[in-house]
């Protein structure tokens, strides 16, 4: 069913306003059905609209099966506005994220992002007291 869904997805992806609504719905109810075909819609039709909204989804710990997909999207709108909902999830700990994927990934979109602010992020999580934190945040800035 996923390939299909790509396949459309490829060949007439939704709007973003779509995207963006759906993103909104699954704030509200993180039970919603289908929610990974959003994201997999929101790779199809990037849009800056994304980004509130999956700040509050990266924000929220009833969403946490959506804040790795989130936070690689946010890495790729690269947008100044979610440097903070990166920034807080540098802390997060996910039992299912036993090598910290997820903050991990987080650095790598605070460097796409790359303002002074998000680069100032990085070179505090050197300092991390999780060393797969710290090497990750020097390897990005070396």
């Amino acid at each position: 069913m996923l390939d299909e869904m790509t396949a459309e997805f490829r060949d007439s992806p939704p709007g973003s306003d779509e995207v963006t609504s759906l993103f909104r719905e699954l704030v509200s109810d993180p039970a919603m059905p289908g929610a990974s075909f959003v994201f997999v819609a929101a790779w199809y039709n990037l849009s800056q609209t994304y980004v509130p909204p999956l700040c509050e989804i990266l924000s929220s710990e009833k969403l946490a099966a959506w804040h790795e997909q989130s936070v690689e999207l946010l890495g790729k709108l690269a947008n100044p506005d979610s440097v903070e909902a990166l920034t807080k999830s540098l802390d997060y700990h996910w039992e299912f994220d036993e090598w910290q994927n997820i903050p991990r990934k987080a650095l790598h979109s605070l460097k796409a992002i790359g303002t002074n602010e998000a680069l100032s992020v990085i070179e505090r999580a050197r300092y991390s007291k999780a060393p797969e934190i710290r090497q990750e945040a020097t390897q990005i800035l070396e």
